[in-house]
């Protein structure tokens, strides 16, 4: 919540510190705004961010599970809509489709997830929309006409939809097809921006192709085990464990869904900071759902033995 507040305040009201930024600017009929980006380095590594933590509590809500993250109910419907309007005004399209997958995908894979709860929580999201209307028109006529008007245009010019991306991709085609090399072995992990192999850098923003240039076939199948390793052990929590170990085990099995979403037009894995984060709730939802399953054990082997003597 302070993370995403600050880079709101931030967004509308700059603080005169400097911030080592990406050149990401939207460009309004009257002035050019800095996309928020808050503590980070650029605004899809604040999206990510925040974009998690919008669909902890956003899930939390609709499954009724307060106690699993030991938050008042008033105090979800009021981080819903800042959350939110964070990953609104850094204006990156990938983060909402991590999240809106993210919803979905625990919405059809938790036994918890209430509809009732459903309108509660479209109240709650619509909240930074009207706050943008309002207070800054020009603002939402870019979210609309720019942002989300150029999806229409996706089968005319897919290049101006994805900010360029797909003359990237084609690039790196062009590259595996003259250097097959490269295909196999990789030119190295984290060198696209540096390397001049090609000739200058090289934003791919999008994950796989990135992990296949840079570390080849054996490091996206890397990549893939993992992915494998983390979407089946979070499903089998969400299958077989109790009700708040079912919820992290839903939660986790939808977030890490967006993020393979995310992951075709950013490098989200490049986020160490957050995936710090990430993995580091991982591994309490997996503690948790340890330290669960032994006293269950506890509890079933435990009449047997008889009553306790002093």
């Amino acid at each position: 919540m302070l993370t995403a507040g600050y880079g709101i305040f931030d967004f509308f009201m700059p603080v005169p510190l400097p911030h080592p930024a990406a050149e990401q600017f939207i460009w309004l009929g009257s002035s050019v705004v800095r996309r928020a980006q808050g503590v980070f380095f650029e605004a899809s590594n604040f999206a990510n961010l925040c974009g998690f933590f919008l669909l902890l509590v956003s899930t939390a809500f609709l499954a009724r599970e307060e106690r699993a993250l030991s938050v008042a109910r008033r105090g979800l419907r009021l981080a819903i809509p800042v959350l939110s309007l964070a990953v609104f005004v850094s204006f990156s399209r990938s983060a909402w489709g991590n999240v809106t997958v993210g919803i979905l995908t625990f919405a059809v894979v938790s036994k918890e997830a209430r509809f009732t709860r459903g309108l509660g929580f479209l109240l709650a999201l619509t909240v930074p929309l009207v706050v943008l209307w309002y207070w800054a028109p020009e603002l939402w006529g870019y979210l609309l006409d720019r942002r989300l008007g150029h999806l229409t245009q996706i089968f005319a010019d897919p290049d101006l939809v994805a900010s360029g991306r797909f003359e990237t991709w084609r690039r790196a085609l062009t590259i595996f097809q003259d250097h097959p090399q490269y295909l196999l072995f990789g030119v190295g992990y984290k060198t696209l921006p540096y390397t001049r192999l090609f000739h200058g850098e090289i934003i791919m923003d999008n994950g796989y192709m990135n992990l296949l240039l840079e570390t080849g076939i054996a490091g996206l199948l890397g990549f893939v085990a993992l992915s494998i390793a983390i979407l089946k052990t979070f499903w089998g929590l969400a299958r077989r464990g109790g009700e708040e170990i079912a919820f992290w085990g839903a939660m986790f099995f939808a977030f890490w869904c967006g993020q393979l979403v995310q992951m075709l037009a950013t490098d989200t894995y490049t986020y160490w900071r957050n995936m710090i984060v990430f993995f580091g709730l991982m591994g309490f939802a997996l503690n948790r759902a340890e330290r669960a399953g032994t006293a269950t054990k506890i509890r079933l082997v435990w009449p047997r033995r008889g009553p306790l003597k002093p």
